[in-house]
């Protein structure tokens, strides 16, 4: 102990900011990084209102974090904005706020407090790299508002005959019955390529956040909200959305074909009869230009020794099933059912003809 020596009365994160700043809303996942030979919590700082002017109200919170020992409160709020950016340095509790948001709340916040924000240009590359768009305003607005107001034509919107709602999948242990617990699908982070089926953005590939939703009252895929993450795209929004009358399996539709794939399904009950738990991992959905793959961890827990591990991959992918011990095979065996059941011509010397593509037009 020296004359320099410094004690942190408040040291995680959340309570940091919130006696710096309690008026912001702080999103209940904060996560470390190295930047710059150091570790830094990066947490993301939303503004609220519950007066905004003929907006619809909701609840901005994470219904998980209410089990944890330090909840965040949940808010009823009509307005919501990504606003601010926190920084913690873990080691010496210097806090920083990168303020990237110019409304009049946040404009307002920052006069109060002269000193206490930086403009988001002076966040240093190493940390803005690894910026993420907060998890709870993403739900807060497809899950609560977009479900409703994709809706442009007013009798729909009326009768509210497009409703969506997200998409449940399969996670967790399999029960001895061969049952198992049903979730709704949250929002997950992937890597995806630009500038195909999304829009062009200044990297070739962004990573993303993106969630799924099923009509409601139905578990065919209807739709794919993602956002950008990477900068200067950061905060992109974008929708894609099943065509109504076309029929793409769900979430929930793709773990049901693996339950019901006879080798898969005698996998499972022999792991069961050798005293090991089975773990479904959280399915992952990734766009293919018009075509979507599932993607699932199948994890093995000996019940004597509780240790989890990964085990196998399983692919579903037009409505084809696979499982092999690593993604790379689980796709080639499923590549392999493709090329054999794609239709064949017999020329007239007795030699099999590739199909060739046809125009839309049909010439």
């Amino acid at each position: 102990i020296t004359d320099d020596t410094r004690i942190h009365f408040y040291r995680r994160p959340l309570e940091r900011l919130e006696r710096v700043a309690p008026f912001l809303y702080y999103d209940a996942n904060p996560y470390a990084v190295a930047a710059d030979g150091q570790m830094q919590w990066i947490v993301n700082g939303i503004t609220t209102s519950d007066r905004y002017p003929y907006a619809r109200y909701g609840q901005l919170g994470d219904e998980s974090d209410q089990r944890s020992p330090f909840p965040v409160k949940d808010e009823w709020v009509n307005y919501v904005e990504d606003s601010v950016k926190a920084v913690v340095n873990a080691y010496s509790g210097e806090v920083h706020f990168y303020k990237l948001s110019d409304s009049p709340i946040t404009r307002s916040w920052a006069r109060i407090y002269p000193d206490l924000f930086e403009d988001i240009s002076t966040m240093p590359e190493s940390l803005l790299a690894q910026t993420t768009y907060p998890s709870q305003l993403f739900h807060y607005q497809f899950d609560d508002l977009w479900i409703y107001y994709h809706m442009n034509d007013p009798m729909y919107f009326f009768n509210l005959e497009d409703m969506w709602d997200d998409a449940d999948e399969v996670l967790g242990p399999v029960i001895a019955d061969g049952k198992a617990i049903r979730f709704s699908n949250e929002p997950y982070p992937l890597i995806l390529n630009t500038g195909d089926f999304l829009p062009e953005a200044a990297a070739s590939t962004q990573y993303s956040m993106l969630m799924a939703f099923t009509p409601e009252k139905a578990l065919n895929l209807r739709a794919m909200p993602l956002v950008y993450q990477d900068w200067p795209d950061y905060g992109k929004r974008v929708v894609l959305e099943v065509p109504k009358g076309e029929y793409v399996l769900g979430p929930e539709q793709a773990d049901s074909l693996i339950d019901q794939d006879p080798e898969i399904s005698s996998q499972f009950a022999l792991w069961n009869r050798r005293g090991m738990d089975i773990i479904r991992g959280h399915t992952v959905i990734i766009p293919l230009a018009s075509e979507v793959l599932y993607v699932e961890p199948i994890f093995l827990r000996s019940r004597q020794n509780a240790v989890t591990q990964l085990s196998k991959v399983a692919v579903v992918f037009r409505e084809r099933v696979a499982m092999a011990d690593s993604l790379e095979e689980a796709l080639r065996v499923i590549y392999q059912e493709i090329e054999t059941d794609r239709p064949q011509t017999i020329a007239a010397n007795g030699s099999i003809v590739a199909p060739t593509a046809t125009s839309a037009s049909g010439e």
